[in-house]
């Protein structure tokens, strides 16, 4: 089942965020978290703590549901 909405990825040392939207959530939590593990994410402020915090500090969360 696809699932689009509204999400969030949250640092949790800090509450620092990254809000964004997709179509198929589901495809996109992966995208995000491949990209960070290869450190290739667009997001040079998400990217660098990640780097900094480690992955086990981040978790995913929607904020939303669409149709």
């Amino acid at each position: 089942m696809i699932i689009s909405g509204i999400y969030r990825i949250v640092c949790k040392l800090n509450n620092k965020q990254y809000i964004g939207s997709a179509c198929n959530i589901k495809i996109r939590k992966q995208n995000h978290f491949s990209y960070l593990k290869r450190n290739k994410h667009h997001s040079i402020l998400l990217q660098r703590a990640f780097n900094k915090y480690g992955k086990e500090n981040f978790y995913f969360e929607i904020l939303a549901y669409c149709p």
